[in-house]
């Protein structure tokens, strides 16, 4: 018999059980009270039984106990109560209505021992269920024996015949509903093995599709990444084609460095970006920052530790990205600042000379977590940038200035100057220009050498190009030992100011050559226009003829155009 199948009829014999015991037990208790039974001890005796029945079916329905050792336990059970009632007979007889309540309970525990301990159509189910049967007619009728005509042996045999035909009955008609509840339930049970199984392979599909499903998503979500990864890598390359663009358009250094750093910027969104040029780098004559500042509270601090930084660089000898700070974790002293998140220092070298530093700064987290492929191109992009403009740089030196001097030469004066009088003439401007020549420079050739000569003329160019540089002008070295000093938007008075400043600096400039001390002065001649000169055309003339007037009227000494006698 199926478990399920069992437990829920034992489910419902166990109401049926607690509605007899009590109805018996009310009956004997209404027997007693009414006076309709005297012996005291039965009744008691038959209580007893009663309880201890509905205690041991309470305890073996509660299901505490193993499933064999409580049918061993029920079968132990029910002879006990059965001899017990046998054994009561012998002392008395119960009221009809009682002897009928222990005949239907009687019925009861046998089919339910039928049930429990799986005994069938087996011989020794048949001898089991005679047995029984015999014990409950003798525990009913056999009080009752005395009280017929026949002999008590014909009635107690008729009685157990019919106790066992009855339970026999029962027992077969149990036996049929076991059975085609067995047929049914063993057909509903393979078939439900079938959509198990039917299941089982719909969840392995299911799982398989789930996986498949995953994996897309996987792959999906991979693509996706790709693709993203893709698009940032083509901004990135068109925005590196931009600036290599940008780079041949021209070689202004500084120019390049500040749309490099732009779109350093816009790519990346730093905070802050800088780049340090060391002096020379690209023929400059002092150190280059330029800083582009998207968060200008930190382009200060950027300002104030980047040539730190490039020190440390070139100290250490760093040659690959350098973290400054990591995610406010600080690898040196520089950057220091609550804001600073990410710091990052790019070194840029040309074969074993380092020349300057790229440095970008972020407030975010894990900002340079996307790689560093980006501003390592940017920044080599800019070292072949800042070797072309060097290169510019340096044919443009050669072709403009002068090879001894490194002022500017007679060729590119007579590029220049014709557009400079025509921007001072558009603007309606002053310009003063002087001219320049050291006294007695052939008895320095012939006294000290030519090698001092060339000194005697660097210096000079040097202190020329010093105060061209200081008031916005030009210095040109016009021939030999002849300068000119050009001075655009200056005035007559300024200029004289000016030139009497140079003439001290050069008159109190010693050159040290070997173990001789050279000292040299100047002649000058200034023309102005517009004060001493109408035509720009002119003007070179005019002050050559004054810087004459000089030489002629005793050397080291400056003459204005038009005011010779003064």
């Amino acid at each position: 018999m199926p478990d399920e199948f069992k437990n829920e009829f034992l489910k419902r014999h166990i109401f049926l059980y607690r509605a007899m015991f009590s109805l018996i037990l009310c009956l004997i208790c209404m027997t007693k009270a009414a006076g309709l039974y005297q012996s005291k001890g039965l009744l008691i005796f038959y209580v007893l039984i009663y309880l201890f029945l509905w205690g041991g079916e309470e305890f073996l329905y509660s299901g505490k106990d193993k499933e064999k050792r409580r049918y061993y336990l029920y079968s132990v059970l029910t002879a006990a109560a059965l001899l017990a009632m046998t054994v009561a007979s012998f002392f008395g007889r119960l009221p009809v209505f009682c002897a009928f309540g222990n005949l239907m309970i009687g019925i009861l525990l046998i089919t339910d021992d039928y049930i429990l301990c799986n005994v069938y159509n087996t011989l020794i189910a048949l001898i089991r269920r005679f047995i029984y049967s015999f014990l409950l007619s003798m525990a009913v009728f056999r009080p009752y024996w005395g009280t017929l005509k026949n002999t008590w042996k014909t009635l107690l045999l008729l009685d157990a015949f019919l106790v066992f035909l009855t339970v026999q009955l029962t027992a077969s008609m149990i036996y049929l509903i076991i059975t085609y509840h067995d047929k049914r339930y063993n057909k509903i049970y393979f078939k439900h093995l079938d959509v198990i199984e039917e299941n089982k392979n719909l969840q392995t599909l299911q799982d398989k599709i789930e996986k498949v499903n995953s994996e897309i998503n996987f792959q999906r979500l991979n693509l996706t990444r790709a693709n993203s990864e893709l698009e940032r890598m083509n901004v990135e390359i068109r925005s590196l084609i931009d600036v290599m663009k940008f780079f041949s358009s021209g070689f202004s250094i500084r120019e390049h460095a500040e749309y490099m750093l732009k779109n350093v910027t816009n790519v990346k969104k730093t905070s802050v970006s800088g780049l340090y040029l060391e002096k020379d780098a690209a023929m400059q004559d002092r150190p280059l920052i330029v800083i582009d500042p998207a968060d200008s509270s930190l382009a200060p601090v950027l300002q104030r530790d980047i040539e730190q930084i490039y020190n440390l660089i070139c100290e250490e000898n760093i040659r690959e990205p350098f973290v400054l700070i990591e995610n406010f974790k600080p690898n040196s002293h520089y950057l220091q600042s609550d804001r600073v998140c990410n710091a990052i220092a790019f070194p840029s070298y040309d074969g074993d000379r380092f020349y300057g530093v790229m440095v970008c700064v972020a407030t975010s987290y894990d900002f340079f977590l996307s790689g560093l492929s980006f501003y390592e191109s940017a920044v080599m992009d800019f070292t072949s940038a800042l070797i072309s403009d060097r290169l510019y740089s340096q044919t443009e030196d050669m072709a403009k200035k002068d090879g001894l001097t490194k002022i500017f030469n007679r060729v590119y004066y007579n590029r220049f100057f014709p557009e400079l009088c025509d921007q001072v003439m558009a603007g309606n401007s002053v310009m003063s220009l002087a001219m320049l020549d050291i006294d007695h420079f052939k008895s320095v050739n012939d006294t000290y050498g030519h090698l001092a000569g060339d000194e005697v003329i660097k210096m000079v160019a040097k202190v020329d190009e010093k105060y061209a540089e200081k008031y916005g002008g030009y210095a040109v070295r016009f021939g030999g030992e002849e300068f000119l000093l050009i001075l655009p938007g200056v005035g007559l008075s300024d200029a004289k100011d000016i030139l009497q400043q140079l003439h001290r600096d050069v008159r109190e400039t010693v050159i040290h050559f070997e173990d001789k001390d050279i000292s040299v002065n100047l002649s000058i001649g200034i023309a102005c226009y517009k004060e001493t000169c109408g035509n720009l055309q002119e003007i070179v003339d005019r002050a050559d003829r004054a810087m004459y007037y000089s030489k002629e009227h005793g050397r080291g000494r400056i003459t204005i155009d038009g005011k010779e006698g003064e």
